[in-house]
């Protein structure tokens, strides 16, 4: 998945296994970094993605349509790669009413309106769809040691011995 909002540009991709399968349930923030993906965040935009349905389809569509619905200079492009398959999303402008949004799917005269919770899980920044797991992989239970810093000094607290803390 990647999106292209505002000049800004974020990738989402699922980690492949040593055997080139790929496994459904790992993802990971590709680019502007690389870094483990929230699950949790992640999920509900492939839901949504997956459930979003047109709730009106407009065909025949001119070069003054696709402006008047935003379609020629989008708020948002998603790209979703599917089965080594690209699928071009464009969503513009909102509908009139606030019935949802204009989308078109690489079909030059033809455009969608999808409800606004579709766009709405496309449009947030890369940092949304990073991991907040503060200690990947470790647990703070185990420390042994923790110092603790500011601008007055510094603090020290020792367990020695894996349970009291001195």
């Amino acid at each position: 998945v990647t999106v292209e909002r505002g000049g800004r540009r974020w990738t989402l991709e699922r980690i492949l296994g040593a055997d080139e399968s790929v496994d459904l349930h790992v993802w990971r923030v590709a680019a502007p970094v690389r870094d483990a993906a929230d699950d949790e965040a992640v999920n509900a935009l492939l839901g949504s993605l997956e459930w979003g349905d047109a709730r009106r389809t407009l065909v025949d569509l001119t070069a003054a349509d696709l402006h008047e619905f935003g379609l020629d200079h989008p708020r948002l492009r998603a790209t979703l790669r599917v089965a080594n398959e690209d699928i071009r999303l464009t969503l513009g402008a909102e509908v009139p009413g606030g019935e949802g949004v204009y989308v078109s799917i690489g079909e030059p005269a033809t455009a969608y309106i999808v409800g606004k919770d579709f766009f709405e899980a496309l449009d947030f920044d890369v940092d949304h769809f990073r991991s907040k797991v503060l200690f990947d992989g470790r647990s703070a239970a185990g420390a042994v040691r923790v110092t603790l810093r500011n601008a007055t000094g510094s603090y020290e607290f020792d367990r020695p011995d894996g349970h009291r803390w001195w």
